[in-house]
């Protein structure tokens, strides 16, 4: 193999490796939301009512959300775990704490600026995205033991895994590390663009939000690559359980 059909081979390989993570996460969880709609379906055959009432439950749509995690964490951790093992180098520094705790504080500040202005772009259209209600309805009405075990534990370990243990490693074996960490980065924020929203009127909301998703994805990026995959976790899961503590303490007020 002549070293051009070489180095195609390797950057196909690279980017098959970012990416098939997240093509698993996506397809468990179209699977596991089919299968459960079927089964409610089947349970409740005869009354429409109590099929869309279930489907619209927070408790039943994070329930469903933790069995895709569960899914998706029993497939990625063996194959981190194979990986490291044959091919990753464990970073050699010691988690910082400081370091930690200001990643998480950019995090939250790139989100508090762009909550203001998606504030400031609803004022002005008038227009409240129905499906921010949606996730702060779930995470609001769901019980806190689920919202914690979803949000704040399991996401973050899957995502590290999916996104920095497998993904930003795949890029890190081919390409240099800007351009690992960037592309790792993008990937975060893509996931967590709602494509749904395009030829909407929400997708002006998605777009505020789209720096907000990267920025912290660079951060994590970072973090992991410096203090390896126990020190992102920790970043990433206290994100979400300021967001989370948010959205309980903006429903109380």
């Amino acid at each position: 193999m002549n070293d051009s059909k070489l180095y195609k081979f390797k950057n196909k390989r690279c980017w098959w490796g970012a990416i098939w993570p997240c093509l698993v996460y996506l397809g468990s969880s179209i699977l596991i939301s089919i299968i459960a709609v079927i089964i409610i379906t089947i349970i409740n055959i005869k009354d429409i009512n109590k099929i869309t009432a279930m489907a619209n439950d927070a408790t039943f749509n994070i329930i469903i959300t933790i069995i895709v995690q569960l899914v998706s964490l029993a497939v990625f951790l063996p194959v981190y775990i194979h990986n490291k093992k044959k091919n990753y180098q464990t970073p050699e520094n010691k988690p910082n704490i400081k370091m930690i705790i200001l990643s998480i504080f950019v995090i939250l500040l790139v989100g508090n600026v762009c909550d203001l202005l998606l504030d400031g772009f609803t004022r002005i259209t008038h227009f409240e995205d129905p499906l921010y209600k949606i996730v702060d309805n779930i995470i609001g009405e769901a019980p806190l033991y689920l919202n914690i075990i979803s949000v704040v534990i399991l996401a973050p370990i899957v995502e590290e895994l999916m996104l920095r243990g497998l993904g930003l490693n795949s890029f890190l074996s081919e390409k240099n590390y800007k351009t690992s960490i960037i592309l790792s980065a993008l990937i975060f924020g893509l996931i967590h663009f709602d494509f749904g929203s395009i030829g909407t009127s929400t997708f002006g909301n998605e777009m505020l939000n789209l720096p907000d998703y990267v920025i912290a994805g660079l951060a994590l990026s970072f973090i992991y690559d410096k203090y390896g995959l126990a020190a992102s976790f920790t970043t990433h899961a206290a994100n979400n359980l300021f967001s989370v503590i948010s959205i309980l303490l903006t429903q109380n007020t």
